[in-house]
């Protein structure tokens, strides 16, 4: 095995393999993700308290009822007493809400899976390449 198109050949094998097959599994947990993050519906909410890292908020539900949570501060933002938040929360759990946007959800996973899906699939044709080499 001391052959360079021997060595190539075999670390597209195994490039083609953890590509496809890691990068299949990420794309899924990605697309869960996004499909699980459009559940989250904005709401109208206003800020209760502030403390050091912890922001606390009310909103009215689509069920009616007033639900108050709390959320860690995002850095960078200045919340008051009284002011108007978008809140975010889902129809199936109206209690638990978010003040950060769902929007993100799976795309890090997304691209990462994307990423290695083109790495096994280019792994695929050089190791099919490599065959009419040997």
């Amino acid at each position: 095995m001391t052959d360079p198109i021997a060595v190539l050949s075999t670390l597209a094998e195994l490039l083609s393999w953890v590509g496809l097959v890691l990068g299949a599994l990420f794309l899924i947990a990605g697309y869960t993700q996004r499909a699980l993050a459009r559940s989250w519906r904005p709401h109208d909410g206003a800020v209760v308290s502030v403390t050091d890292d912890v922001v606390s908020f009310r909103w009215f539900g689509t069920d009616g009822e007033l639900h108050e949570g709390s959320d860690d501060r995002e850095p960078g933002h200045v919340y008051e007493v009284g002011d108007a938040v978008t809140v975010f929360a889902t129809e199936r759990h109206p209690a638990s809400g978010r003040i950060d946007s769902p929007e993100h959800g799976g795309k890090a996973l997304r691209t990462v899976g994307w990423v290695l899906f083109g790495l096994g699939l280019v792994s695929v044709v050089s190791g099919v390449l490599l065959l009419f080499l040997e």
